[in-house]
């Protein structure tokens, strides 16, 4: 599937560019997310929680969140004995939160 090109003219030297082009493309994000993520990533969480490994999922990224939601990501880890805590749609890593990334950090952490 190809993109069509786009371009833009710089505002000081009126200069024509060629702007660059979206991998995926805006359309296809969401899409392209979740089968990546069903065909892959859910089959490598899978064998964590079955290890006994995954305490911790936070989606980085609004958009990501939105596009795995917490239904299928409470698929992936459901089993008895998994405690993992899922945390969808935190502050954005480059936020200026005022408490900061600490209480994320501790529960990825914690050896409990």
């Amino acid at each position: 599937m190809t993109q069509e090109t786009k371009y833009k003219q710089s505002e000081n030297s009126f200069e024509v560019v060629k702007k660059t082009k979206e991998r995926p493309p805006e359309n296809l994000k969401q899409i392209t997310l979740v089968y990546s993520r069903e065909l892959y990533v859910k089959h490598m969480v899978r064998t964590s929680v079955l290890d006994g490994h995954l305490r911790f999922i936070m989606p980085i990224g609004k958009w990501v969140g939105v596009a795995l939601s917490r239904s299928r990501l409470e698929d992936v880890i459901a089993c008895k004995h998994c405690t993992a805590v899922i945390k969808i749609n935190s502050p954005a890593p480059n936020a200026m939160v005022k408490i900061g990334y600490d209480r994320y950090y501790h529960r990825i952490s914690n050896k409990n």
